[in-house]
C-alpha cells in the first residue's frame, strides 16, 4: 500500500470527511464498473456502489494493508453484489450487458455509453439478452467461494497469486476453485441449451 493511501485511510478513521470524499472520488469509477458488470442494471449498480463504499467505510479499521487497497475494495464490491444477487429471487433485467461496454465519468457523475460497434439487429439483441440472462442465472447459482474466484479472475483480471493473497488461500486452492466453478458453469449452461 502506498504511503498516500495509508495516510488517507488514517485520516478517514480519525473522522476526516474530506478524506473519505477523496477516497470515494479516487475509486468510484472502478467500483461502479465492477458492480455494473455484475448486476447489469445501471440504477442497481449505483446502489451497489454506494453500499460497497458504506461497507468499506465501516470495515476500514480492519484493513491490514496486506493487499492493495483497490483489491480490498474490489472484493467488498464483489461481495456486496453477490449478497444482493442471492437475496433477489427474480431474473435479472433482460438486456444485453457487454463486459467491454465503455463507462464514462463526467463532472463527477457516472454515465454509460454504448459502443458504436455493439449495435445489433433486434433478433440478435433478443438472443444476446437471453444468453446474458442465462449466464447471470448460472453465476447466481455458484456458492460464494466459487463466485468470488470467478469474479476476481474474470472481471477483476487478478492473477492466481493476487487472488490467493486477497482470499488468504493457497494458489492451488484458487486454481481448483476456478476449475470447479468453470465446470459447474459449463454444466449449467449446457443444461440450459446455452
Amino acid at each position: 500500500m502506498q504511503n498516500g493511501e495509508r495516510e488517507l485511510i488514517k485520516r478517514i478513521i480519525s473522522g476526516d470527511r474530506e478524506a473519505y470524499r477523496e477516497l470515494v472520488e479516487r475509486y468510484q469509477k472502478m467500483v461502479f464498473a465492477v458492480t455494473y458488470r455484475l448486476i447489469g442494471s445501471y440504477e442497481d449498480a449505483l446502489d451497489m456502489t454506494q453500499e460497497a463504499f458504506v461497507r468499506a467505510y465501516k470495515s476500514l479499521k480492519s484493513f491490514k494493508g496486506r493487499s492493495k487497497f483497490s483489491t480490498w475494495l474490489y472484493r467488498i464490491a464483489v461481495n456486496t453484489c453477490y449478497k444482493t444477487l442471492k437475496k433477489k429471487d427474480r431474473l435479472m433485467a433482460s438486456r444485453s450487458i457487454s463486459l467491454d461496454e465503455p463507462i464514462k465519468v463526467e463532472d463527477g457523475r457516472i454515465n454509460r455509453e454504448m459502443a458504436d460497434n455493439k449495435i445489433q439487429a433486434p433478433d440478435e439483441e433478443a438472443v444476446s439478452s437471453e444468453r446474458m440472462m442465462l449466464l447471470r442465472e448460472a453465476l447466481r447459482g455458484l456458492d460464494k467461494e466459487h463466485y468470488e474466484v470467478v469474479a476476481l479472475k474474470a472481471l477483476g483480471g487478478l492473477s492466481y497469486d493476487e487472488i490467493s493473497k486477497e482470499l488468504c488461500i493457497p494458489v492451488g486452492t484458487v486454481m481448483s476453485r476456478l476449475y470447479r466453478a468453470r465446470r459447474i458453469l459449463k454444466d449449467r449452461l449446457k443444461a440450459l441449451d446455452f
